[in-house]
């Protein structure tokens, strides 16, 4: 369940998403429903680049100074990519990824001269002014897209049209607003997609309807009747887990899809349904569904009281060795809870990751490997066979054929999948090296698909459950404000974390971790407080001496009143207590206000 918005008549908007086990086969309906939806967002994205190519040719021609200024924008993406590509070579012959190399260092600061060239072009073209009439442009593109929609009725349900059209609406928004961060991107279509309803009783004309509602029966009284209720079918010895009859109907069709609703958070009385959504979600050969409402709920106030405690959390990523276990698992915080008043600790605890995560993680490392291996192995035969035969439209046969990248298997299996359906024409021996590769390992990839994809669910419901659990205290949580970003190599950018301490990063996932935490505390009116991380395990909290020579040691001892700390508790303790100061700050100035 996720917060989403607050809204002005005092509710606040929420999805609640719960797992739905396919009990019939999709009918062909239905899944051509998908792809021509799949279709229609694909074709606004063709119509949305067509369109911003004859906007920018429009400001061209009204201003020769814009024109000179995009041709220079482009110059400097060109060089940009040339420098990248340098930085790479660089990395390769010093075999180092620190930017701080004497070979490396003219390379990023002419890097750095073109990225700061281009954004100053960028804001020098966007200041410039136009008495440009765009009407006729922004006419013509309103009634392509109604176009589009229309093209489409009969084949995709309205409610999920409507929703395409929607989602394209926001998304072409934020790439006007700022075209450096975003663009629009095709979707490949690989059976996803989902199935939109709308819940609006038949005498009302605003949405609304509660849970009760959806139930089929005589006195039904909803319009769409895209999804129905048909009553519980039994209850299972999990707690809090119900299982339900839904039926999606496709417009085409005259089939129901039943499907067992795992309702494991239920819905309050007082929560008014507006839409959802059945999504369908392949993962590796299969497919995942889920069922997400919106649903308005009246606004709780957040409580007044003052709390005297709170809790710390400091983020970390170690391998550490459990009491009771013989193998390692990976340590992701240090959680305390402490009384200020009485200045006493009232809890501590150290969080791993559990045992299955940790492993899962490892077998899908190893299958990873492997498979990463194959196709190395199937490049170095390959390459030269494709480049025989140019097919320059296709980016994953010029991925593929460029000799400076090493092949990898999620592109040699695209690249089947191309050749297939006929998009790229391979020579006979290519095409045997291809289809003995995906024969030889295509069920090694479909496991590694299926476990990562596993794996990684595993992981995020252990840190909301944790985020639940310790929400149920009901008091403020101060956490590091660490920029993440930073500490793992991306692209072109460096660290001085080395590579064993960045795959425990990525396999940590402590930002997974602080939004479970953040949206929890949110959605129940709990004060979280993100807080400067500097010297919080270096600082005795008992004396507040910063103890600048420690080590990277988990235990050390303060120099000045001798007490011994664990470096993961000391520094939790150290947050509760700046949470704690902040808190008291806030209080003071609305006090005064």
């Amino acid at each position: 369940m996720v917060s989403r918005q607050k809204k002005e008549n005092n509710t606040v908007t929420r999805v609640y998403k719960y797992g739905l086990f396919r009990k019939d086969n999709l009918p062909k309906d239905a899944i051509d429903e998908l792809f021509h939806a799949n279709q229609i967002w694909n074709n606004l994205v063709n119509l949305h680049n067509e369109n911003y190519k004859k906007i920018i040719e429009a400001r061209c021609d009204a201003s020769p100074e814009y024109a000179k200024l995009t041709n220079d924008i482009n110059a400097f993406e060109e060089l940009i990519k040339i420098e990248n590509d340098n930085i790479r070579k660089a990395r390769i012959k010093a075999k180092t990824t620190d930017n701080s190399h004497p070979d490396i260092v003219p390379i990023v600061e002419a890097r750095g001269n073109f990225i700061k060239s281009k954004k100053d072009a960028l804001e020098k073209r966007k200041s410039i002014k136009f008495n440009l009439d765009m009407k006729s442009i922004k006419k013509e593109f309103y009634n392509n897209v109604k176009e589009i929609n229309k093209s489409y009725n009969g084949k995709v349900y309205s409610l999920t049209t409507e929703k395409i059209k929607k989602n394209f609406k926001t998304a072409r928004e934020k790439v006007l607003s700022d075209p450096r961060k975003s663009r629009l991107n095709f979707h490949r279509f690989d059976g996803s997609g989902f199935y939109h309803f709308r819940c609006r009783q038949i005498d009302k004309s605003s949405n609304g309807a509660k849970w009760s509602d959806l139930f089929e029966g005589d006195n039904w009284n909803l319009r769409d009747k895209r999804l129905m209720l048909t009553g519980i079918k039994r209850t299972v010895e999990k707690k809090n887990q119900v299982k339900q009859w839904i039926g999606v109907k496709s417009k085409l069709g005259n089939d129901w899809v039943h499907f067992d609703l795992i309702y494991h958070r239920p819905i309050p009385d007082e929560g008014i349904i507006t839409n959802g959504q059945i999504i369908r979600e392949r993962i590796g050969t299969r497919f995942r569904y889920h069922l997400c409402i919106t649903v308005d709920l009246p606004q709780s106030e957040p409580s007044s009281k003052n709390i005297n405690a709170n809790i710390g959390i400091d983020i970390n990523w170690r391998l550490a060795e459990l009491a009771d276990h013989d193998n390692k698992t990976l340590k992701v915080a240090a959680c305390v809870h402490f009384d200020h008043v009485n200045e006493k600790l009232l809890k501590s605890e150290m969080i791993y990751l559990p045992e299955k995560i940790q492993y899962a993680a490892n077998h899908v490392k190893r299958l990873e490997s492997e498979l990463s291996e194959s196709a190395r192995l199937l490049g170095e035969k390959l390459k030269p066979e494709l480049q025989k035969c140019k097919q320059e439209e296709n980016k994953y046969w010029k991925i593929a054929a460029n000799n400076r990248f090493q092949l990898n298997f999620e592109t040699a299996r695209k690249l089947k999948s191309d050749h297939d359906f006929g998009k790229v024409n391979l020579t006979e021996i290519a095409e045997n090296l291809l289809n003995n590769w995906h024969q030889k390992y295509y069920i090694k990839y479909c496991e590694h698909h299926n476990l990562n994809k596993k794996y990684l669910t595993n992981r995020k419901h252990f840190y909301r459950n944790l985020a639940a659990r310790l929400i149920k205290y009901n008091i403020p949580i101060a956490v590091e404000n660490l920029t993440l970003s930073k500490m793992a190599e991306v692209k072109n950018k460096s660290n001085k974390l080395g590579g064993k301490s960045r795959g425990q990063r990525v396999h940590a996932a402590p930002s997974e971790l602080l939004s479970a935490l953040e949206n929890v505390a949110k959605r129940e009116g709990i004060a979280y407080t993100k807080l400067n991380p500097s010297n919080t395990s270096k600082t005795c909290h008992v004396c507040h001496t910063i103890f600048k020579e420690m080590d990277s040691g988990e235990h050390w001892e303060c120099p000045s009143c001798g007490t011994k700390h664990d470096q993961d508790i000391n520094a939790a303790i150290n947050i509760a207590h700046r949470g704690y100061e902040s808190l008291q700050k806030k209080a003071k100035n609305n006090g005064k206000n």
